[in-house]
């Protein structure tokens, strides 16, 4: 059983799937072997939904050492929480990171997080990293408390990071 399921929700959303799951697999080589990596494709008839089903399929799942790779359509309901939801319950890993598909971890953050787990597997909490920016400096660490942009919270940063 792998230690850690990554999942990531997508609709129509190839070439951020190929980036992630690529760069997931280029550069966190040292725990394939504890990786089961699954999407959740909320429009899996279209052209890119067919595309990332053959990605998943044909390509990530060969990937040497790797735990495991799986695509699964859910086309019950349109939307963003009933997909990540899927993550959840189909996952094998004894945690689960749920992210979107446009994201990528920096290197050894896998490894770290494997880790951590290990020595307090008993944990319940739901954790988050930082979102760090296209400029590799500026970094938000939570949402604010406030309304702004038609929506309840805002980025801010942490004065302690």
């Amino acid at each position: 059983m792998p230690k850690l399921t990554i999942g990531m929700a997508v609709f129509d959303d190839f070439a951020n799937v190929w980036s992630t799951l690529t760069a997931l697999r280029v550069y966190h080589a040292e725990v394939l072997d504890e990786l089961e990596l699954v999407v959740v494709d909320n429009s899996p008839d279209s052209p890119e939904g067919k595309a990332v089903k053959n990605l998943v399929e044909q390509w990530v799942s060969q990937t040497p050492r790797l735990a495991g790779a799986r695509y699964e359509p859910f086309t019950e309901t349109l939307g963003t929480a009933a997909p990540r939801n899927r993550i959840f319950e189909i996952a094998t890993g004894d945690a689960v990171l749920c992210m979107d598909s446009h994201v990528m971890l920096e290197p050894e953050s896998l490894r770290r997080l494997i880790e951590w787990y290990d020595a307090n597997p008993t944990t319940l909490d739901l954790y988050s990293g930082p979102l760090v920016y296209d400029d590799l400096k500026s970094v938000s660490t939570h949402f604010e408390n406030v309304w702004r942009d038609e929506m309840w919270g805002t980025w801010g940063t942490d004065d302690q990071y």
